[in-house]
């Protein structure tokens, strides 16, 4: 085994808990944070203000996912040449539609909470 075969392997093995640590734990915070974005809307915002900005939430997805269908690789970027590693078409259009889902999820609350309209919990007339 030469230095650059084992330097590959040490990164490797380092990387690994990484790897399964952002598996688990960012998708979990997105959860989390989205929920709790959800939460508040619902507390603070009217029934009426949340199917008035259903249409705004999904062009924010559509764009957001056409950004990112746009903006991801092709192809393997420098550091992933050497491996002969290129994402499929699938992948790339899978991506981009995991984004803009999730921009979709998050842009419905932020937008009825920016727009929406008061509830009469809060002391408030609606």
């Amino acid at each position: 085994m030469n230095l650059t075969t084992a330097a590959h392997h040490a990164l490797v093995q380092a990387a690994q808990p990484a790897a399964a640590l952002l598996t688990f734990a960012l998708p979990a915070m997105v959860v989390l944070l989205w929920t709790v974005v959800m939460y508040t809307a619902g507390r603070r915002c009217a029934r009426p203000a949340w199917r008035r900005q259903v249409p705004l939430a999904l062009l924010a997805g559509l764009l957001a996912g056409t950004a990112a269908w746009l903006l991801l690789p092709p192809g393997p970027t420098p550091g992933l040449a050497e491996f002969g590693y290129a994402l499929p078409p699938e992948r790339l259009v899978q991506g981009a539609v995991a984004v803009g889902l999730v921009a979709a999820a998050f842009a419905w609350p932020l937008l009825v909470l920016r727009h929406g309209l008061p509830t009469s919990r809060a002391g408030l007339a609606t």
